[in-house]
């Protein structure tokens, strides 16, 4: 694992007054313009393809992350509106019996809030 940014690596590549630096080595004679040219081409183009597979990487990670949380919101407002429209039949079903009970008649209602039931596995 690289403890520096790409850019960070550019820069000390490219900087004649880095000791070890490409520009460096070609100061001091020990390459020719030529190779410190050519050496920074090549790891500039190693630092583009680091930066873009990195970049890659985070969007497949943040569109993963987008998928798998709309999952969950879907699953948990279907059973929010699940578990309120049993919660709204116990209640009306309770009065309707008192209402039975005191007046002889009970009450009749549809679902308010409508979910498709769930899937069967199979």
């Amino acid at each position: 694992m690289n403890l520096h940014s790409p850019m960070w690596r550019l820069k000390r590549g490219f900087d004649k007054d880095t000791l070890h630096s490409l520009f460096w080595k070609h100061n001091r004679g020990d390459s020719t313009l030529e190779e410190a040219e050519k050496q920074y081409a090549e790891l500039h183009e190693d630092e583009v393809k680091a930066v873009t597979d990195d970049s890659a990487d985070a969007k497949e990670a943040i569109a993963l992350t987008i998928k798998c949380t709309s999952k969950e919101l879907t699953e948990q407002s279907t059973a929010t509106i699940r578990g309120l429209e049993k919660q709204r039949e116990a209640s009306l079903k309770e009065v309707s019996e008192l209402r039975r009970k005191i007046t002889g008649k009970g009450l009749a209602w549809k679902p308010f809030l409508i979910v498709a039931p769930p899937k069967s596995s199979k």
